[in-house]
């Protein structure tokens, strides 16, 4: 359905997915590398951060009446050059939001957080343009506003959070 493409790829969104604020204070051990080795300690906080970051959106975005579920997924399981996705019915008004899982991030705890967050609000916000007409040429033009919409949610949200 869609999906959401890796920050290299999107100009500014690597900077504001590097230096925007989150609920988390930064520490020692938010700077640190996320590694495979780190994550199996950390990814019951990881899962219970995104479920709430996930209901908090649903209910912002009037999308509490579907069912959404986030499945961590790694690289080979997703688009080249992306970093999550969503497919959805909408008849069930279910949806599977898939999220790069955290063994393949290569950036501190915090940031990881932050860019998995993005990718939950922006697969969201192409589930609520979902009705809208679509087609292969209008991808790229959705891609962009899709991830404008997020930043601007992200960063009035985070700037409310401090």
């Amino acid at each position: 359905m869609s999906g959401r493409f890796s920050p290299g790829f999107s100009g500014p969104l690597l900077s504001f997915v590097f230096f925007s604020l989150s609920i988390f204070p930064v520490s020692a051990t938010a700077a640190e590398e996320v590694t495979s080795a780190s994550v199996p300690d950390r990814g019951e906080a990881i899962v219970n951060f995104l479920n709430g970051r996930l209901a908090i959106w649903q209910q912002r975005l009037n999308l509490q009446d579907w069912k959404i579920s986030i499945v961590m997924s790694h690289p080979s399981e997703l688009k080249a050059r992306t970093l999550g996705n969503i497919h959805w019915d909408s008849d069930k008004k279910a949806a599977v939001i898939r999220v790069l899982h955290p063994a393949d991030y290569k950036m501190s705890y915090k940031a990881m957080l932050d860019d998995m967050e993005f990718t939950v609000v922006h697969e969201l916000i192409h589930l609520e343009l979902s009705s809208l007409p679509r087609s292969e040429a209008s991808r790229r033009d959705e891609e962009y506003a899709v991830n404008q919409i997020a930043e601007a949610l992200l960063k009035l949200d985070r700037a409310n959070r401090k």
